[in-house]
């Protein structure tokens, strides 16, 4: 029996998850695609989640970008997947920008289908990866509202609790800043203590100025280091921010985080092939559309609109796929897997993908 750096029995794989998070095939909700229960933020990972990761190898090498001729494997809200993307999902790499944003995709697509199903405003609203980038982007890396001006024009954040805005320092570490206009504070959540005080005064001059803009009156905002569990290696860091803005999006307070890095990155990793990060059955319907309409046969590929106006690659997987790779096409796209779609979701929800709001670099 395989174990991992701490003595805890875990898979054989190179996610190294520990066991007791793998579902036996038997328990209850072991046929779902993740994990048994959605809502469980420590839920234990299904037999398919298991066995569809488990070819990933992790990326070691020093490509800063996916090879042209490597096709898509799954395409969400028009951000592609490739295999160089997925490769740097499992442990010991650190988080690429397409992952991360597909991922917070699927975060927005969640918050949208349930604002839709409870009949209410939305609660949060979610920036991707480019987005502090280009705020303190230029010659000087200087603050620069006017750069990210746009991406907000047909928003007005006093009508949204929160905002959520993950933050890439150097090209070395990831950590969050969640905005509340309606309190005039930001707070952030660093895994490893290291965020620095100017880029949290950036995100602070960045809710003054855009307040403005939208017409509010001004006021005086703080700022907050929220005390949060740090990581214990050099690369978790993207996961403590995929999973910081999964679980507020949740109202799960921070403390409750306390399941093993192999296994949130194993449950991303699933989450994002099925279009799907935990939501009640009746609705993840909307995460898994895109899958259902690509599995009908005669049905061209839909693009859904992305929800952070992202341009990615408009090209579904297909043409020519080679041998060492069809193991994921067949259970992302083809009918091969039962699996891919769950017959026991059965309500669908009617909701509106919000509007495109903020373009890609």
């Amino acid at each position: 029996m395989q174990r991992d750096d701490n003595g805890v029995r875990c898979t054989p794989d190179t996610w190294k998850t520990p066991l007791s998070y793998i579902s036996e095939g038997t328990a209850r909700g072991a046929d779902r695609l993740t994990v048994c229960d959605p809502m469980d933020p420590l839920s234990p990972l299904t037999p398919h989640a298991v066995s569809v990761t488990a070819p990933l190898k992790p990326y070691h090498g020093r490509t800063e970008a996916a090879p042209a001729d490597q096709e898509p494997l799954v395409v969400i809200d028009n951000i592609p997947l490739r295999l160089w993307e997925l490769r740097r999902v499992p442990p010991t790499v650190m988080m690429h920008d397409e992952a991360m944003n597909a991922y917070i995709s699927l975060l927005e697509r969640r918050e949208a289908t349930w604002a839709a199903v409870d009949q209410r405003p939305l609660r949060f609203h979610f920036f991707n990866t480019f987005f502090s980038t280009t705020l303190t982007s230029g010659r000087d890396e200087a603050y620069n509202y006017e750069a990210v001006a746009r991406w907000s024009r047909n928003i007005d954040f006093k009508e949204n609790e929160t905002v959520l805005i993950p933050i890439n320092m150097a090209n070395i570490h990831w950590f969050l800043a969640v905005v509340l206009p309606q309190r005039r504070v930001v707070d952030t959540y660093d895994s490893v203590g290291s965020a620095s005080d100017w880029m949290l005064q950036c995100n602070v001059q960045w809710g003054q100025d855009d307040a403005r803009t939208s017409g509010h009156p001004r006021g005086r905002w703080q700022k907050h280091k929220v005390r949060y569990r740090k990581q214990d290696n050099g690369k978790d860091c993207g996961v403590f921010v995929l999973k910081r803005m999964d679980h507020i999006s949740r109202d799960i307070a921070p403390e409750r985080m306390t399941g093993s890095m192999n296994y949130y990155r194993r449950r991303i990793c699933s989450g994002s092939k099925h279009h799907h990060v935990g939501s009640s059955s009746g609705r993840s319907d909307l995460l898994t559309s895109s899958v259902r309409r690509r599995n009908c046969p005669g049905n061209r590929p839909i693009a859904q609109p992305p929800p952070n106006g992202r341009r990615g690659s408009r090209k579904s997987p297909g043409g020519s796929r080679s041998p060492k790779h069809s193991w994921f096409y067949q259970t992302t796209t083809g009918t091969a897997s039962p699996l891919s779609i769950n017959p026991s979701q059965t309500r669908t929800p009617v909701a509106k993908v919000a509007t495109p709001n903020a373009p890609n670099r």
